[in-house]
């Protein structure tokens, strides 16, 4: 009996140190958390004061999950509680993004900057589907020269369409029973040409400047806001490397880069 007695006080105290030591663990993870959450709190401050909006509080639309965590008590570690947002609105359906940032500048009718478009956009109910709006915006606004004009740095206007002027038409001299027909003079808008796929991509490659997976760089691309019109990308984009071994080099299977 004594022994048994023994034994069982020998593993309480084993239990007993084990849950003390994680409780220990516990609270210095949650510590760090705490330290993180302060660092994260300055340097949103600090982007918000370089780019001229509030950079999480802006986004009311794609507002980030919060996370409560509790205290821990002696050797008790209760549940981290997870709350989920869900986007009040949805994106214009039928529309890219290229498409509504045109439409949007055009109706505001003078130039913004590539924050205050996000800020504007996302106040107007748009929901952006990239992380990181601001820098999609930049990469969409800067691949995109011919529709949008840049008026000074970091600020850009749409581009107006030219028109041909209509050229002057020669009178001739006719006789007083003939009456002269004026001729018809045509108006052409020119069209404005959108970057093909290839150039697209080829552009996005040297931008990284590093060798990439198909799936890596249709999967980037659209995390930086292209809309590919395939339904299945990464078979098309698989098809266009091997057509243009000129501009796509393969340094390894399945891996190019941009020449």
């Amino acid at each position: 009996m004594i022994q048994i007695r023994d034994e069982l006080r020998k593993r309480q105290l084993a239990i007993t140190g084990d849950f003390k030591s994680r409780a220990e663990k516990a609270e210095k993870i949650l510590g760090e958390i705490e330290a993180c959450e302060t660092k994260l709190s300055s340097l949103n401050d600090a982007l918000s004061a370089v780019l001229g909006i509030g950079v999480i509080t802006a986004a009311a639309a794609a507002k980030v999950p919060k996370v409560k965590v509790a205290k821990v008590k002696s050797a008790k570690v209760k549940a981290v509680e997870i709350t989920t947002v869900k986007p009040a609105v949805n994106p214009t359906a039928g529309m890219s993004l290229k498409d509504s940032v045109r439409d949007f500048l055009d109706k505001a009718g003078k130039p913004m900057k590539i924050a205050e478009i996000v800020q504007s956009m996302q106040q107007a109910g748009h929901v952006f589907k990239a992380s990181k709006p601001v820098l999609a915006m930049r990469f969409l606004i800067y691949n995109n020269k011919k529709m949008f004009k840049k008026v000074k740095p970091g600020t850009f206007a749409v581009m107006a369409a030219k028109v041909p002027e209509a050229k002057a038409v020669k009178v001739i001299k006719v006789s007083k029973t003939a009456k002269a027909k004026p001729a018809a003079v045509k108006s052409v808008a020119n069209k404005v040409e959108a970057p093909t796929l290839k150039d697209s991509v080829r552009e996005f490659m040297l931008k990284a400047g590093k060798p990439m997976k198909i799936a890596e760089i249709v999967k980037a691309m659209q995390k930086a806001g292209h809309v590919f019109e395939s339904k299945k990308p990464v078979p098309a984009m698989s098809k266009l490397m091997y057509n243009h071994a000129k501009v796509f080099k393969r340094v390894k299977p399945g891996t190019f880069k941009a020449v």
